[in-house]
């Protein structure tokens, strides 16, 4: 219990799939548990437990005893057998697999691998565009590190159709379709189909800006 607890006090919620992803490998034995019987352990033991959907999937700790959690794996550190690296990015993956994507993000950056984190947002953004959810694309976006959409053409060209399209910020769409225009510029990328395919869109958006000024004129 005090193993799973340590590795579980990483999240702000947690359901038995994201147990078991957090947990290190090891030989079962009458001394383990499932995520499934740790929460049911939880949930007999009435141990500070908050459910969060109907289906009885995800929880939480009360924000007091989480925060006791977090002082207790700062004051003696976790598990010598758990990589936190490791731990976050298999819980991204679980995140990710139930829509979770602000979560994923902010594991995969608290892991180090920000080159994943751009993808998972670049997948998911282009999905908020095709559904014209723009309030998500903004938060999304609002998630993902500075640096990392800085420097990634596929999430400034998100950030464009989003000052574009929804907020009517043309100078500042313009400012990011130059920024994603000098990343490509750059060469030695290994993804030249989608590099044309953002390359497409930037003539796009500029056109539709251009028409926009023109109009407004």
């Amino acid at each position: 219990v005090r193993r799973q607890l340590l590795a579980i006090s990483h999240f702000r919620s947690f359901s038995a799939e994201l147990c078991d992803a957090s947990s290190a490998p090891r030989v079962t034995g009458p001394a383990t548990m499932t995520g499934a019987e740790f929460i049911d352990w939880l949930r007999r033991h009435n141990l500070f437990i908050v459910q969060l959907d109907d289906d009885g999937v995800w929880y939480r700790f009360h924000h007091l005893f989480a925060h006791l959690l977090d002082n207790w794996r700062t004051a003696y550190g976790s598990d010598p057998q758990i990589q936190e690296r490791d731990v976050r990015v298999r819980a991204a993956r679980v995140f990710r697999a139930h829509g979770m994507i602000e979560d994923a993000i902010e594991q995969l950056h608290l892991a180090g691998e920000d080159a994943e984190l751009a993808v998972v947002a670049a997948e998911f953004g282009s999905r908020l565009i095709d559904e014209e959810r723009w309030s998500e694309l903004d938060r999304l976006l609002a998630n993902v590190p500075g640096d990392v959409l800085d420097s990634e053409p596929r999430l400034l060209v998100l950030r464009a159709w989003l000052f574009g399209d929804f907020q009517s910020r043309h100078r500042e769409m313009s400012g990011a379709l130059d920024r994603a225009e000098a990343v490509l510029a750059r060469g030695n990328r290994p993804r030249p189909a989608t590099d044309s395919n953002l390359r497409g869109q930037i003539l796009a958006l500029r056109g539709g800006y251009e028409k926009y000024v023109v109009g407004d004129f």
